[in-house]
């Protein structure tokens, strides 16, 4: 993965996935009791506090995953998938799976919402996804902004306003069932990315209690009812699952083959794809070369750690498409994205002193580190699964930032900002219902803030042999043009598979180059192999490299004369 810029918007160029969407057809198995035993369990005796990070081994090898940083033919693709995954399924997978970044590869899981089908292309993975279908979410808004649970001991503090907008999640919704902060995006916004780590031993959580961090999609209608929900389910016994929640009716989806621990650094990815139909969450581990309190993740292309995809078929209101605040386009201009730290607790219609917190130290600070966090949208723009995909976000993060939601109050409910003026967000977040453990102060947060900025390059020149077709004439020239400068992030978007010939056709800065020269529909274009090499070329760039790209065409005549 790479996170870049440009100059008018910046450009985190993510190998992340864009796919379409066809229906499933493999049920949900249950979990098998050696995994049922593992799931934490809670008594009315006992707690659980995090101390230290355990390492955790997919319960069934990602298959797919072996192929990452790979070139796979047709054929090569097919045998990742199982032979039981036929007929349209099977077509699905396909999709899915070419639409990888070879980087990211993995086995995924996608639900479709109407069915509760689940499609896997290693369907051993379905023993371990636990689906929960829940009663349908409420659509109403609440009747008053501050509601107070009568079995707080704590409500002390008036609870002001959070950050409303027309599309922002109902804060609180109809039935909270425990504390949470959010960061909310304005109206427009459909996407967002972050890493994020929590401290070993600053974690425990009373019987029944979970913690989670997601990223938190609200669609066109601006209820409960239409909130898509990513990310992990942090467990009493330290153990971090992907984690996946739609509703109306509620539907949560858990991928218990997959497990990290805390004191890890950790990635979620999630929103919308464009014209897709589809939400998405990848979760994943860091390699440990990378730190991103300390490096920017630019010039590199990162392959997570136990990578998990899981997918969802979009509520209907996830619609309307246009522009963010950035200029961008998105699929729902009536949408808005927010990052989530949550206690889901139990037995509570709104929350409750229970003793649990999430994230905060014994000094009562917060340690819940998102590093690098955004809104923005992905684009639509992967070649064939061997570009990057990219990320639009607005180098200001004021424009992509709207503001934050803390239930019940920003004592026990905070996130302690510090913007670095460029691009991401970075955030030290903590939640506490233990009744003394800095539930009644503003916290401080654990670390400092040290987000770094991108680094500064130079120009580079590449080379790229293409081709074109001659509208008149019988001779076959050779013409050599200097396109450019193009970002090294915006380079993937220059190129189109055209799928009856297989050559890449060159976008607009490549044709503008060669025009008036005679060269007839569909223009300039090369082959797969040069376009890959470029491509490989600027991925290992900073993505504000400026690439000047030297480009030889050769031009066939329609008579074959020389």
């Amino acid at each position: 993965m790479t996170y870049h810029t440009r100059t008018a918007l910046a450009v985190f160029a993510c190998a992340l996935l864009l796919c379409s969407a066809a229906c499933s057809s493999h049920a949900a198995g249950t979990l098998p009791k050696t995994l049922q035993s593992s799931v934490p369990q809670s008594s009315s005796t006992s707690r659980h506090t995090m101390s230290q990070a355990p390492e955790y081994a997919p319960a069934i090898p990602n298959a797919f995953g072996a192929a990452r940083g790979k070139t796979l033919s047709a054929a090569d693709l097919d045998s990742f998938i199982d032979a039981s995954v036929t007929g349209s399924d099977r077509e699905l997978a396909r999709k899915l799976m070419t639409l990888m970044p070879p980087n990211q590869r993995g086995d995924f899981v996608y639900l479709d919402r109407a069915s509760l089908r689940l499609i896997s292309n290693n369907p051993a993975l379905l023993q371990y996804i636990k689906l929960t279908v829940g009663l349908p979410v409420s659509s109403a808004q609440p009747a008053a902004p501050n509601r107070f649970s009568q079995t707080a001991s704590r409500s002390r503090v008036v609870r002001p306003m959070g950050y409303s907008s027309a599309c922002s999640p109902p804060d609180p919704p109809p039935s909270p069932k425990g504390v949470y902060v959010r960061l909310v995006s304005p109206c427009g916004f459909s996407a967002g990315w972050g890493f994020v780590n929590v401290e070993c031993g600053t974690s425990s959580f009373a019987p029944g209690d979970v913690g989670y961090l997601y990223f938190e999609l609200t669609g066109s209608a601006g209820s409960e009812a239409s909130e898509t929900e990513g990310g992990l389910q942090y467990n009493s016994d330290s153990s971090i699952a992907p984690w996946l929640r739609v509703n109306g009716p509620q539907i949560i989806m858990q991928n218990n083959s997959v497990r990290y621990g805390c004191g890890q650094e950790l990635v979620i990815w999630s929103g919308a794809i464009p014209q897709a139909g589809v939400l998405f969450t990848e979760v994943g581990q860091l390699p440990s070369i990378y730190d991103p309190r300390t490096a920017w993740i630019s010039s590199q292309i990162i392959s997570l750690n136990n990578a998990s995809w899981l997918f969802a078929s979009a509520p209907s209101d996830v619609t309307g498409p246009g522009t963010d605040a950035a200029g961008v386009y998105t699929p729902c201009s009536r949408c808005s994205i927010a990052k989530v730290d949550t206690i889901a607790q139990s037995g509570t219609s709104t929350y409750s002193i229970d003793g649990s917190f999430f994230g905060v130290d014994v000094a009562d600070e917060d340690t819940i580190s998102w590093n690098q966090m955004a809104f923005g949208e992905w684009g639509s723009d992967c070649y064939n699964g061997t570009n990057l995909c990219t990320f639009y976000v607005s180098p200001n993060p004021l424009v992509y930032y709207g503001g934050p939601q803390n239930y019940p109050n920003a004592f026990i409910s905070q996130a302690n900002l510090g913007p670095t003026g460029y691009g991401p967000y970075q955030s030290y977040d903590g939640l506490s219902v233990n009744g003394s453990r800095g539930d009644s102060i503003a916290r401080s947060p654990q670390g400092s803030f040290a987000e770094p900025l991108p680094p500064t390059t130079s120009p580079v020149s590449l080379s790229l042999a293409a081709d074109g077709f001659s509208s008149g004439g019988c001779s076959n020239p050779t013409y050599t043009r200097t396109v450019g400068p193009i970002p090294a992030s915006q380079m993937s978007w220059e190129g189109t598979l055209d799928p009856s010939s297989g050559n890449v056709i060159l976008a607009a800065p490549f044709q503008n180059t060669f025009v008036g020269l005679g060269i007839s529909s569909p223009g300039v274009f090369t082959d797969q192999a040069s376009w890959n090499n470029l491509l490989a070329q600027t991925g290992s760039l900073a993505g504000t490299t400026e690439v000047n790209v030297s480009t030889t065409v050769s031009v066939s005549s329609a008579c074959g004369g020389g």
